[in-house]
C-alpha cells in the first residue's frame, strides 16, 4: 500500500484532530440557535445540579420528562451535567458532550476495522470517513442523544470482537449495549436485534465462554427489566405510542375509508384492505425512504434540524467506492459482508415503525455500515490504481473528492447557519430578546406558544430552577395545555382562530402580545419577526385597552 500508511499512528492522530476541528468550530453559532430539546436538556442538567430535580419536579429520574411532555432517555442529560457545572449554561456546554461522543465514534470504528482487516489502510480510511461524514458531523454538533446512541452500539460491537482475544471484554461489550438502551429510544429496538445477529454469527465462540456470557446476559436482562418497569409504571413508552405506525384508531379510519372507496363487495375488499396490510404498507413506506441514492449520497435529510439538506448523508464521491467495497468484501470476507449488511438493515427498522420516519435521527444506527463498505472500496481502488500506475485516475478522484468536500465545508459552515434558522427556532430567540428588552414597559407580556418557549427562556436567561419549578407547579390550564408565567411573561397556547385580539387571556391594559403571523391579520403590528424566505413568522402587538 502507499508508503504514507506506514506511519499509521501519526495519521490516526491527525484524523482525530481534524474530526475534532470539524465538530468544534463555531459550535456556539452552528446550529444557529438552540433547539427546544437542546435547551430542555441543558436546563435540566442545571436544575439537577442546583436542586436535585428536573424542571418539572422529578428527582434524579431514569427517564426525563421534556417540554413536549414526552419522556426521553437519560444518559445524554446526565453526561451534560459536568459541562454545565464547569462551563455554565450555554450552547457550547450543552453540545460539547456530543462532540466528544463523535470523536470517540471515530476511535471505535478504527479499532473495530482493525479486528476485521489486517490491512492498515482500511481502518485509517474508515476513521477518516467518519471524521468527515456529514451525518456524523451534524449529529456531533447538536446537543441531543443521537450521537451517543451510535457510539455505544458501535463500541459494543467493537468489544464483542475484542473479547475473542480477551474473553472478559464480553462483559464490557454488554455493559455498553445495556447503556445504549438508556441513550436513545431507537436503541431499544436496534440493540436486542444486533445482539441476536452477533450470537448467530458467533455461536461456536459463544459456547466457549459460557461463564462470561452468563454474567453479560444478566447485566443486559437487568437493563431490560428496568426499561420494562419504566414503560409500565413511568410512561416510558408514551413517546413511542405517539409516533408509532401501530396506531389502531388511525388504521381503522384508513381501512374503513379504503373499503368504502371501491366497487368490490365487502368480503373481497376486506382481503385487500385490512389492518395487517395497512401496517405493512406504512412500515414499507417509512423503511425504504433512506435506501435511495438520493437520500444517502445526493440530497440527504430534508428536515433541516436533523440534516443539512441538499447534500447527502455521505459524500457523493463515496458512491462508487461504496459499490466497489460491497463487491470486494463479499468476495473476500462473506461473513463480515453479511454482518455489515444486516447491521445496516436492522439500523433502519426504528424509523420504519414510526409515522414520520425522521431518518437521520432514528436511523442513526445505520450510519456506520456504509462507511465500512466504502473504506474497503477506497482501499481496494487506491491499491489497484497505484500498482497499475494509473495515477491520472487516482489524482482525478482525489481532486474531485476535494472539490465535493470543499463545497460541503462552504455549505455547512457558511450557508447552513442561515438557511436553517427557521428550523432551529431562530425567531424564537429574537422574540425572547425583544420581550425581555421591552417587558418593563408593559403590565403584562403574553407569548402565544407552548412550554418549549418557557424552557428556551429559562435556558437563555438562566432562570433559577426553583423559580421554574414553582412556575410549572402554578401553571394554568388553557385549552388542555399549560400556560406558565416566568418573570412576568406568560408562555402558552392562548389564541385560536376565533379569538379576538382584545379577548386574549392574561392580557391587561397596556400589554404586549406576541403571536404567530396567521392570527390578527387585520391588526397593525408593532414588530415583525421574519423567516429566512422573507415571510413573517411572528408579530408583536401593543394592546392599550
Amino acid at each position: 500500500m502507499i508508503k504514507i500508511f506506514k506511519k499509521s499512528n501519526y495519521i490516526f492522530f491527525l484524523i482525530i484532530l481534524f474530526g475534532f476541528v470539524l465538530r468544534i468550530v463555531s459550535l456556539n453559532t452552528n446550529p444557529p440557535s438552540m433547539h427546544a430539546d437542546e435547551a430542555d436538556t441543558g436546563y435540566t442538567a442545571l436544575s439537577l445540579i442546583q436542586t436535585g430535580m428536573d424542571p418539572y419536579g422529578n428527582s434524579w429520574p431514569l427517564h426525563f420528562q421534556d417540554q413536549a411532555s414526552n419522556f426521553k432517555a437519560p444518559l445524554y442529560t446526565y453526561s451534560v451535567i459536568p459541562f454545565v457545572l464547569f462551563l455554565g449554561l450555554n450552547p457550547v456546554a450543552e453540545r460539547l458532550p456530543s462532540v466528544i461522543f463523535g470523536i470517540l465514534l471515530i476511535v471505535s470504528l478504527y479499532y473495530l476495522l482493525r479486528q476485521y482487516f489486517t490491512e492498515k489502510s482500511i481502518p485509517l480510511v474508515g476513521a477518516f470517513l467518519v471524521a468527515i461524514n456529514p451525518w456524523s458531523i451534524h449529529l456531533s454538533r447538536t446537543g441531543l442523544e443521537v450521537q451517543l446512541s451510535v457510539l455505544l452500539t458501535t463500541a459494543g460491537i467493537l468489544f464483542f470482537e475484542l473479547s475473542k482475544k480477551k474473553s472478559y471484554f464480553i462483559i464490557l461489550s454488554f455493559i455498553l449495549f445495556t447503556l445504549s438502551l438508556f441513550s436513545y429510544h431507537p436503541a431499544k429496538i436496534f440493540t436486542p436485534l444486533i445482539l441476536i445477529v452477533l450470537f448467530m454469527f458467533n455461536f461456536s465462540y459463544i459456547k466457549k465462554i459460557k461463564k462470561y456470557i452468563g454474567i453479560s446476559l444478566s447485566i443486559f436482562l437487568f437493563g431490560i427489566i428496568v426499561l420494562g418497569y419504566l414503560a409500565v409504571f413511568g410512561k416510558g413508552a408514551s413517546h413511542f405510542n405517539d409516533v408509532s405506525i401501530l396506531d389502531n384508531s388511525r388504521a381503522k379510519i384508513v381501512v374503513d375509508s379504503q373499503r368504502n372507496q371501491t366497487t368490490a363487495p365487502l368480503n373481497v375488499s376486506g382481503i385487500f384492505s385490512n389492518k395487517p396490510i395497512y401496517f405493512l404498507r406504512q412500515f414499507t413506506n417509512m423503511y425504504v425512504g433512506p435506501l435511495s441514492i438520493s437520500y444517502l449520497f445526493i440530497n440527504g435529510e430534508n428536515n433541516l434540524d436533523k440534516g443539512i439538506g441538499n447534500y447527502g448523508q455521505y459524500h457523493l464521491f463515496e458512491l462508487i467506492p461504496f459499490i466497489i467495497g460491497g463487491f470486494a468484501l463479499w468476495k473476500r470476507k462473506k461473513k463480515i459482508f453479511l454482518f455489515v449488511l444486516i447491521w445496516f438493515l436492522i439500523g433502519l427498522i426504528p424509523a420504519g415503525i414510526t409515522r414520520s420516519g425522521n431518518y437521520a435521527y432514528r436511523d442513526v444506527n445505520a450510519l456506520i455500515p456504509p462507511i465500512i463498505l466504502t473504506s474497503v472500496g477506497i482501499s481496494v481502488g487506491f491499491k489497484y490504481l497505484y500498482t497499475q500506475k494509473r495515477k491520472f485516475v487516482l489524482w482525478l478522484y482525489v481532486v474531485m473528492s476535494f472539490g465535493f468536500f470543499t463545497f460541503f465545508l462552504y455549505n455547512y459552515y457558511f450557508s447552513y447557519p442561515v438557511y436553517s434558522r427557521d428550523w432551529w427556532g431562530y425567531s424564537q430567540k429574537e422574540v425572547l430578546e425583544y420581550a425581555v428588552q421591552n417587558k418593563d414597559k408593559y403590565r403584562s407580556v403574553v407569548i402565544d406558544g407552548g412550554l418549549d418557549w418557557a424552557i428556551l427562556y429559562a435556558f437563555y436567561y438562566k432562570t433559577k430552577p426553583k423559580v421554574f419549578q414553582k412556575a410549572f407547579d402554578d401553571a394554568t390550564m388553557v385549552k388542555g395545555r399549560l400556560v406558565i408565567k416566568i418573570d412576568g411573561i406568560y408562555f402558552g397556547p392562548v389564541i385560536n382562530e376565533s379569538t379576538k385580539i382584545d379577548n386574549v387571556p392574561f392580557i391587561a391594559s397596556n400589554s404586549l402580545l406576541i403571536a404567530p403571523s396567521m392570527y390578527f391579520k387585520d391588526q397593525k403590528a408593532l414588530r415583525y419577526f421574519y423567516a429566512v424566505d422573507g415571510g413573517t413568522n411572528l408579530k408583536a402587538y401593543e394592546i392599550k385597552n
